[in-house]
């Protein structure tokens, strides 16, 4: 399996396969109110046009993932997610850069997302990565109403 990128504390992301299925659907559970069913996370697994990457320990231990579409020159984040017991770790940050930099090779020039207005942890994540607001969906989020915050990255080419 392919290590895309490691934190040097021995947490590395990897592409998910479909034996991540539980693991990633555990941490939806916990992380999410509107969590994906395996079904859901199957056939985001299975898809030519989508990337999921996982993050784990040295034990191999499964503690966050993030799932995108990957259709250059574009592609979107749909879901980046750590474990409540490991946040404030920099799983997150290792997720995106590794998502980034798999954007690059693909020849990707536009990342977009949207974000829960109230989110502080996972909007300083996105903007300590370049991500800047360009728009707003008024009441995209229920339980609790809420805007979304749509959110883009240009990449350079260099």
């Amino acid at each position: 399996m392919e290590n895309f990128l490691s934190d040097g504390n021995g947490i590395f992301a990897e592409r998910a396969t479909l034996s991540d299925i539980k693991d990633i659907a555990s941490i939806e559970s916990a992380c999410f109110e509107d969590a994906w069913s395996e079904s859901a996370i199957c056939s985001h697994l299975e898809s030519a046009c989508t990337l999921t990457l996982v993050a784990r320990d040295g034990e191999g231990h499964t503690l966050g993932y993030i799932s995108a579409s990957l259709l250059s020159p574009e592609a979107e984040i749909y879901r980046v997610a750590t474990l409540p017991e490991h946040r404030r770790r920099r799983i997150g940050s290792l997720l995106l850069a590794a998502f980034i930099d798999t954007c690059e090779k693909e020849g990707c020039e536009h990342l977009f997302l949207e974000v829960r207005e109230s989110n502080t942890a996972a909007k300083a994540l996105y903007f300590s990565h370049g991500f800047c607001e360009i728009g707003r969906r008024k009441n995209y989020y229920k339980n609790p109403k809420e805007d979304a915050l749509i959110l883009a990255k240009d990449i350079e080419r260099v």
